[in-house]
């Protein structure tokens, strides 16, 4: 899965580019078109706790630092569109509802994100966003309910908020290709019988995204694959794909980032562009 990807980065040819405007007005498929935005949670943004940590505690702090699944999404994206943009609004900590009303990473500890919204909420200004640049906006990325989850809300519960969220970016951007972020596991180094609570969260999250004529990339099935290539095991991967081993970090390690951004481009169809 790996090698397919970043032959694609690498390797487009410039007449793909020329397709896109004839594609560009299916309500099946949507190529990327000149702003890709990401939203969402600390995955969104990029986030890994101890290099975070050194970099404020040392001052060396800077967003780019962190560029997560997104920018390397970002990256295969522009191989097939070299003008597009990268818009990452993601806020580590983010919640179903704290969505809707503040990132409290950027308005209550001051730490910059990528690119910054102060005083709204991440809904607002990705609303905002969208309503600026009518029809240029695809593909969305969004990645919302872990945090939830580990806070105790249902899954009812998040499925209820994911698909009023979903559905609003829907119809701010009737044409955009919206992917859904489905969780990995990272808690199966902790216990193995966390699993199904994962595929549950992720079986939510998949309905809310039904609902809005959403994609799901599902993380899940690649990380915490049961039954991997050997000699990989589930515990072998989500070591790899984690900091949970190196550092308890529940967040992606480097390489995970980047097989999240492979299952992001996986889910996106946009492979039929290199063909």
């Amino acid at each position: 899965m790996r090698v397919p990807f970043l032959t694609i980065v690498g390797a487009v040819v410039a007449a793909v580019i020329g397709t896109v405007p004839a594609l560009a007005s299916s309500t099946q498929f949507n190529p990327p078109k000149k702003y890709y935005l990401s939203l969402g949670d600390s995955v969104a943004f990029g986030f890994q706790r101890d290099k975070l940590n050194f970099e404020v505690h040392s001052g060396t702090y800077s967003p780019g630092n962190f560029p997560g699944y997104t920018y390397v999404f970002g990256a295969a994206l522009q191989v097939l569109r070299p003008e597009l943009t990268v818009v990452d609004y993601g806020c580590p900590d983010e919640t179903t509802v704290s969505y809707t009303k503040s990132c409290f990473f950027q308005d209550g500890l001051h730490i910059t994100l990528h690119d910054g919204y102060a005083g709204k909420s991440q809904e607002q200004a990705a609303i905002d966003f969208v309503q600026a640049h009518p029809g240029q906006v695809s593909p969305i990325t969004v990645s919302l309910g872990a945090n939830d989850a580990q806070h105790g809300v249902s899954d009812t519960v998040i499925e209820q908020n994911l698909t009023q969220i979903l559905g609003e970016l829907r119809t701010a951007a009737p044409n955009a290709e919206i992917i859904v972020l489905q969780y990995y596991n990272p808690f199966y180094v902790v216990n193995p019988a966390t699993d199904p609570l994962a595929v549950a969260l992720n079986t939510s999250i998949g309905a809310a995204a039904g609902s809005a004529r959403a994609r799901v990339a599902n993380a899940f099935a690649v990380i915490n694959d049961p039954n991997p290539p050997p000699p990989a095991t589930e515990l072998t991967d989500v070591c790899l794909y984690t900091l949970m081993c190196l550092a308890g970090d529940i967040h992606p390690s480097d390489p995970g980032y980047t097989i999240i951004a492979t299952i992001f481009w996986d889910a996106s169809g946009y492979s039929r562009l290199t063909s």
